[in-house]
């Protein structure tokens, strides 16, 4: 628990590196499968320039609610990041689930 509360923490001050560590120290497996680490967990790994491992969490995602939100951190971070290549391929597949103008203009 106390790395789940530290990685967080440190993810929300922008600390992401440090954050990103912390994170990978969590070995219990119910704080794992919760999208809000996952979440976090992601945006760490696209602002540590490691976008396809944010990716391939996303592709292992079971549930689909919670893989429309991770698709939206990814398409929202990696277009700040600057990294359009992984923002237009989750931005389109969100435009194609749920066809808003934003996730059109997005892509």
């Amino acid at each position: 628990r106390l790395n789940w509360n530290h990685g967080i923490s440190l993810a929300s001050t922008n600390h992401f590196e440090a954050a990103e560590e912390a994170l990978l120290l969590v070995e219990d497996g119910l704080y794992q499968r919760e999208v809000c680490y996952t979440c976090w967990l992601v945006r760490c790994f696209i602002m540590n320039a490691k976008t396809e491992k944010a990716w391939d969490l996303y592709l292992d995602m079971e549930e689909p609610k919670d893989s429309f939100l991770l698709l939206q951190v990814i398409a929202n971070d990696s277009y700040t990041c600057g990294n359009f290549l992984f923002a237009a391929r989750a931005f389109g597949i969100l435009g194609s689930v749920d066809p808003q103008p934003e996730y059109w203009e997005g892509k």
